[in-house]
């Protein structure tokens, strides 16, 4: 069995959108980018599918790729 993490950032979810409105437009744009769901099932599914990538961890940023740190 594998152990893992994804540490997502601000996932885009309805929640999020709800507080980003709720933000100034100087809050808003200092905020990194929503994470797309999908990206986040992306991210677990290819630490699923690959066992060497067992006991890592990923991280996931607002417009950036996943990046693997362990």
């Amino acid at each position: 069995m594998s152990a893992f993490c994804v540490g997502p950032g601000w996932i885009g979810l309805d929640r999020a959108y709800v507080e980003l409105a709720a933000m100034s437009p100087d809050q808003r744009v200092v905020r990194p980018e929503l994470i797309p769901p999908a990206d986040v099932v992306a991210a677990v599914i290819e630490f699923v599918a690959d066992d060497t990538l067992s006991g890592g961890i990923g991280i996931l940023e607002g417009g950036a790729p996943l990046r693997l740190v362990c």
